[in-house]
Order: structure tokens, then C-alpha cells, then sequence
């Protein structure tokens, strides 16, 4: 026997557990799968790794089929699987095609009930029969703490999603793609009293209770002709009282001010507020109006207007923010274009005023170059830098760096640089990165871990 295999044969089950764990979880599924057949030890590791976060985008079409089949007859596979991403429109088709004679949706929906253990699921469906909708309203996850809806039915959407909600209460992040009123008109509010996150139609707040309140950030997708106060009230009703709040408000070109003057009424403790426009003429039009609703804000620390793909220009957007701020002595930063792009010096977030001089007096002489951290949400979405002190503290991250190594005459000089930071709400399999030893100051706003991860 070879003295080297066997000393390494005697030395790997010394190595704890945990230390294997953290070293896979960022290989790929395919070589997980190599490392499930390397031995039994290896095989109770890899395989709760391959099977903790499914990524069914990320996969061939017709490798969903076998997924399906392999949760619905081995129990404690299923088991282990924690987070579910769904497919997009077409993929299962696409499946169905290479599977004659199989009915690929039947299958994933009768599948996905053998789950019991899911905690976070993001699904994009088409449930165009009654069979469907019966087979859909049937899934229990006792476990399920984050879902994301994105359905297409013969039924109303919403009473679809209302009712899955009514047998799930212990979700914690709610989002839906729907962007139209609902035709809901229950006047029993479905019961979340762990909701946390919301992202989706402002219409479905008020079908929402939420106890003493817990809500801590919304992201509401705004189709016109809504009651703004009802929506506001029942956002209220659902945030924690007193507490900063972050909202933000997508499509308003047409309530900007009635948004503005409701959650300055209602919700003054707002911090992050995000207003985007689909109408570059409308935002130019109704941003002179911002003004007199600021006053409002007791704790407002972060604003951003703009449109889903404009522009900032440096000059006007250093004078709306110095105008913004004497309006609303709490505000520490302003952005007129996509939240997550705004790092700009001269309105970075400093509470300091001592700190805030010394910055402005550096963007003066232009002799230095703001290079922010790339710190991305669970979403793979940028988190702002009014967000940092609310979304990083006590989170679990993935943190990836680079570390720089210099000789200078006999003394070696090692220097890290933080490259990026992920927040992990739930387990993922992250591929690896290589950053060089200097940064610029360009950064995506979505993830670039987050994109290559649902490409394995």
C-alpha cells in the first residue's frame, strides 16, 4: 500500500465534520456529486449539501422530471431539502417535450408536498387547469419562513396566493410579482404575525394582519388608480410601531405625492425611502414637489428618486440633496437614480458633522476615489449604504476577499481587502471568485455570485 494514500486515509476522519462542510459548500453540484461517491462519511456530507438549496432554474429541463421523481420516492431526500427556486415560464414545458407522455407539472406539484422540511421557496408557475389550483392549495410546509410567489391561473391569482398564505402563518418574507388590483374582497384578513419583508401588489396589504406588527421593510409595485391612504394605513398597521422603516415604491409615477404625503403622515419613522418613476418626464416634473412633503420625516437618513434606468448628474443631484436636507435635518444621503447605484462621496451617509466636512472638503479637491463595499441582500441586490447599519449588523455573510502579499527588502507585508459580501438568509452553494488586488469603484447592482450561482 502506498504510505502516502494510507497516512491520508488515517488523518481525513480526524478532520471535524464542520471543516468538510465549509469547504463544499462552495464546490458546484457536479462535483458534490463526484464527492458523494467517494466514500460514506463523504456521501452524509455532500448529499445534504446537494440537496439543502435546489435551484431548478439551474438546471436542464429534462433533469426536473428526475428531481420530482426522486423527492416523491425517497423520503429522506426530501427532507433535506431547505430552500426551493422554481422555474421560469417555459422550462417545464420544455421538459414536458423530452418526457412524452408525462405530465411534468402534475408531477412537480404532487413532488414538492413530500418537502415537509422547506423554508424558503420561490416558485414562477402556470397553473392553467382546476387540477392545478386543488394540487397547489394542498401543500403544507410547517417549516416555511420565506416565499415568492409568481403564478398564472384560470382562477383570480390572489385568492390563489391568499389562500396558500392562510395555511403558511409563519412566513417571515412575503413577495409576488402581481402588479394589478386584486379582485379579492374577504373582509378576514389572513393572520402573518412573523411577516418581516413584503414585496408585491400594495393592494394585498390591507387582506394582511400582522398582530403587534413586525413588518420592517416593504417593496410595493404600484398599478394606478389605488387608494393611497387605505394602502398606507394598512402598511402602518403591519410595521413595527417606532421602529425604522424601509420602503420602497416602484411604478409611482402617478401617486408620487399622495405616496409621499400619506407615509409622511402616517409612517414618519420611515429611514430608507426609494420612490421610482417609469417616466423620466414625470420624475423631472413631480421631484420639484418632494419639498414640501420632507418635513414630515422625523427619521428619514436615506432618499432615492429616479427611474428604473436614469442617469445621475453630479451637479443637480449635490443641489437637490443640499435643498432635501434643509428640509429634513435627519437626511444623511440622496440618490436621483437606480437605489442601489448611489455612491456617490459627496452624499454618502455620514452622521458625523465633524466627518461630513472633512468629506465634502475631499470631494472639493478630488483627490481621492470612493471604492464602497459590494454588500448584496439574500437577492443578490445591492444593499445602499444608508441600509449598512440595518441590514449587516449580527447577519450571517459570506465574506470574500483578496490578500495582497509585498517584500520590501527582508520584511514581508500582507495587506486584505474586503471584495464582497453576501448575506446568506439561507444556505447556497456559492462558486468561487477572483478579484485583482485593487478594486474600482464599478460594482454590479446585482450579485455577481448570485447570477454565476443559478447558472451551475
Amino acid at each position: 500500500m502506498d504510505p502516502t494514500s494510507a497516512s491520508l486515509s488515517l488523518k481525513l476522519p480526524r478532520i471535524p465534520n464542520e471543516i468538510f462542510v465549509e469547504i463544499l459548500q462552495n464546490v458546484g453540484n457536479a462535483d458534490l456529486t463526484t464527492v458523494c461517491r467517494v466514500s460514506k462519511p463523504f456521501f452524509g456530507i455532500g448529499v445534504h449539501l446537494l440537496y439543502r438549496a435546489v435551484d431548478l432554474e439551474a438546471v436542464k429541463p429534462e433533469c426536473i422530471p428526475l428531481f420530482c421523481q426522486t423527492v416523491a420516492s425517497t423520503p429522506h431526500l426530501a427532507r433535506m431539502v431547505r430552500s426551493l427556486r422554481g422555474w421560469k415560464h417555459g422550462l417545464y414545458s420544455a421538459g414536458s417535450m423530452s418526457n412524452p407522455g408525462v405530465d411534468v407539472t402534475t408531477l412537480a406539484l404532487e413532488s414538492f408536498a413530500h418537502l415537509t422540511q422547506l423554508e424558503s421557496f420561490s416558485i414562477n408557475m402556470d397553473l392553467l387547469h382546476p387540477e392545478y389550483h386543488r394540487k397547489f392549495l394542498q401543500w403544507r410546509f410547517p417549516h416555511l419562513r420565506s416565499v415568492s410567489l409568481a403564478l398564472t391561473a384560470l382562477v383570480p391569482v390572489d385568492a390563489l396566493i391568499l389562500s396558500f398564505l392562510r395555511n403558511h402563518p409563519g412566513v417571515e418574507r412575503l413577495g409576488s410579482t402581481l402588479r394589478y388590483t386584486l379582485s379579492r374582497t374577504d373582509s378576514t384578513p389572513i393572520a402573518l404575525p412573523r411577516l418581516q419583508t413584503f414585496r408585491g401588489p400594495p393592494g394585498l396589504l390591507p387582506l394582511l394582519s400582522a398582530g403587534d406588527g413586525n413588518l420592517a421593510e416593504a417593496k410595493l409595485l404600484w398599478p394606478p388608480n389605488l387608494d393611497v391612504n387605505a394602502i398606507v394605513l394598512a402598511l402602518r398597521d403591519l410595521a413595527r410601531e417606532d421602529a425604522p422603516f424601509v420602503l420602497s415604491n416602484d411604478y409611482c409615477d402617478e401617486s408620487f405625492t399622495e405616496i409621499l404625503d400619506a407615509v409622511g403622515r402616517e409612517m414618519p419613522n420611515t429611514r430608507t425611502l426609494q420612490m421610482r418613476f417609469q417616466d423620466l418626464k414625470m420624475l423631472e416634473k413631480k421631484i420639484p414637489l418632494t419639498r414640501r412633503y420632507l418635513s414630515q420625516f422625523s427619521q428619514l437618513a436615506w432618499l432615492s428618486i429616479g427611474t428604473m434606468f436614469s442617469s445621475e448628474n453630479g451637479e443637480d443631484a449635490q443641489r437637490l440633496a443640499r435643498e432635501f436636507g434643509e428640509c429634513c435635518p435627519t437626511l444623511e444621503g440622496c440618490c436621483f437614480k437606480d437605489l442601489g447605484a448611489q455612491f456617490l462621496m459627496s452624499t454618502w451617509p455620514t452622521p458625523n458633522p465633524a466627518v461630513r466636512a472633512e468629506v465634502d472638503e475631499l470631494c472639493q479637491t478630488l483627490t481621492h476615489k470612493l471604492v464602497p463595499i459590494a454588500a448584496y441582500d439574500i437577492d443578490g441586490l445591492i444593499i445602499p449604504p444608508g441600509d449598512y447599519v440595518h441590514k449587516l449588523p449580527s447577519a450571517v455573510v459570506e465574506a470574500r476577499f483578496t490578500v495582497s502579499h509585498v517584500k520590501i527588502g527582508g520584511t514581508h507585508y500582507y495587506s486584505a481587502d474586503i471584495a464582497q459580501l453576501d448575506v446568506l438568509v439561507e444556505p447556497s452553494v456559492l462558486p468561487a471568485r477572483t478579484s485583482p488586488v485593487k478594486r474600482g469603484a464599478d460594482i454590479s447592482l446585482v450579485s455577481p455570485t448570485h447570477k454565476k450561482a443559478r447558472k451551475d
